[in-house]
C-alpha cells in the first residue's frame, strides 16, 4: 500500500486542527475567544462585545471550574452576563 504525500498532509492537518480545538476551548468559538484574550494578554472582542483581560481571566477561571452541563449553559449567555456572573463567583 502506497501513501501519497497529499494523504499525509490531510492527516497532519486534521490532527493539528483537533489539537487547536482542544487547547482553545473545545471547539466553542466564544470560549476560544476568551482564552485567546487571556493568552495574548490583550483586550479583544467576543460576540461583538469588547472584553478586557481582567474580565476574560475571570470568565476562563469560572469555565475551568464548571462541569460540562453548566459550562454549556454558561457559554450560551452574552459576554456581559458571563463577566457579571464570573465576578460574583470570584467574590465567594
Amino acid at each position: 500500500m502506497k501513501i501519497t504525500e497529499e494523504q499525509i498532509r490531510r492527516v497532519v492537518k486534521r490532527i493539528l486542527k483537533e489539537d487547536i480545538d482542544v487547547e482553545m476551548g473545545g471547539g466553542n468559538e466564544k470560549e476560544a475567544a476568551f482564552r485567546k484574550i487571556v493568552d495574548e494578554k490583550q483586550a479583544g472582542k467576543v460576540d461583538g462585545s469588547m472584553v478586557d483581560l481582567f474580565s476574560a481571566s475571570a470568565v476562563v477561571a469560572v469555565l475551568d471550574a464548571l462541569n460540562e452541563k453548566n459550562k454549556e449553559h454558561f457559554l450560551s449567555l452574552p459576554p456581559v452576563n458571563m463577566a457579571k456572573i464570573a465576578f460574583k463567583m470570584m467574590k465567594k
